[in-house]
Order: C-alpha cells, then structure tokens, then sequence
C-alpha cells in the first residue's frame, strides 16, 4: 500500500501540531479499485450547535469533501457529489467507485461534539488504501535457450504486487548457493544451471485484495 507507515506517522503528528485536538479514532481501510467503503462519522446523533466537516489528504493537498452545520443543508464538494453518500444522522460518508487516486487520509472533524471527559472538536482519522486487482503474472525466461546463465522474470501487467514469492516444486525459494533473488524478489537468477535446476517454478504475487500465480517449467536436458 501507499500508506506507508512513515507517510503515516508523519501525517499524525503534522495534523495533531496544527489543529492541536485530542484524537478520538484512527481507522485502517483496504479496498479494491471500483467498490464502495463506508467512512464512518461514528456519532450518535445530529444536535443544535454542531459543524461537521469531512476532509481529504493525499501526499500533497488537502480537498474539502463536506461541510454540515446543524440546520443548514450540508454542502457536498462538486467533485464528490455524484460518488458521495452523505448521512447526516451520524455524519458517515460513503464513497462509491473507488479509485487508486482516492487512497489517503480521510479526516472527519465535529465541532460541539464531546463524547466522554473530552472538552475539545471531536477528531477522526481514516486511512483508505485502494488496490487493484492484480492480473496473473507472467515469467519471462531469459536467455530463451539453456545458457550457464539463466533468469525468471515474474512480471505482473494489472496491479501492484506488494509482495512476490517463489516455488521450486512447491518449495520455496530462497537465496542460496543455486539462487538469487533480486531485492524485490520480481527476478530469480541461476547461475551454473545442472540438472538440478530442472523442474516447475511458481511465481506468486499478492497485494491486500488479491493473490495470483503462475508457473513455468524449466527445461535444462542437453546441458549434460
């Protein structure tokens, strides 16, 4: 995920330094490119006197989804109107069609809401995530022939794996004295390829929506 957990971090204490509120909820959400996720506003009910605002935050800009004061008809974003749900009971918002773009920082503020001894705006962060679904991936043996030198390359086309895995024969594959693995694990290098090396290799890749894999048979008669 994008997210990352410095990015994260970082964004707590900026927002908390500026704002200086006590948080009341952080919340995590994966989803998938095209679905729909509830944002929500967790309150019990709409009062006199309470402002509600919805906000978004990516890596550089900070977007205006919602506002809504007590007694006003709430003012829904353009950009947001026709993919937005708002319910003003409790301040949830539902966001339709997602898109990789929506991922970031989600921040629900309400004033003259004071759950528990806190005497300060209500604070609520979500942290969204949209994946795509990852296509099967494809290996790219190269040099096609058998050389002494050979690589499997695991290239995914839809999607970003955030990990890659490797089988020999159902057994996993680690950097060893008959392997090396790039840093990414997208590439598996053999070097003196022997009879040793010949079998099915599997290339699996995963995101927080999806797993995929894909196998290829490494043929090396002819070496010997």
């Amino acid at each position: 995920m994008w997210i990352s957990s410095s990015f994260t971090i970082a964004f707590m204490y900026q927002v908390c330094a500026l704002t200086a509120v006590h948080t009341e909820h952080r919340k995590f959400i994966y989803a998938a490119m095209f679905d729909s996720v509830l944002l929500s506003g967790d309150l019990k009910e709409m009062k006199a006197g309470m402002k509600i605002q919805w906000n978004f935050y990516d890596r550089i800009h900070r977007t205006l989804i919602l506002f809504h004061e007590s007694g006003v008809v709430p003012a829904l974003s353009s950009y947001y109107q026709h993919r937005c749900t708002y319910y003003p009971a409790n301040g949830s918002l539902e966001l339709r069609r997602l898109e990789v773009l929506d991922s970031g920082v989600y921040h629900l503020s309400i004033e003259g809401y004071y759950p528990g001894l806190s005497t300060k705006p209500y604070i609520y962060f979500v942290y969204l995530d949209v994946e795509e679904f990852l296509s099967t991936p494809l290996i790219v043996q190269d040099p096609t022939y058998i050389a002494s030198h050979v690589q499997l390359s695991c290239i995914v086309r839809n999607g970003r794996p955030l990990q890659i895995l490797w089988q020999k024969e159902n057994k996993p594959i680690t950097n060893s004295s008959l392997y090396t693995l790039a840093s990414d694990n997208s590439t598996l290098s053999i070097r003196n390829v022997a009879k040793v090396h010949c079998g099915f290799y599997t290339c699996t890749v995963l995101n927080d929506i999806s797993q995929r894999n894909i196998s290829h048979f490494l043929y090396v008669h002819g070496r010997f």
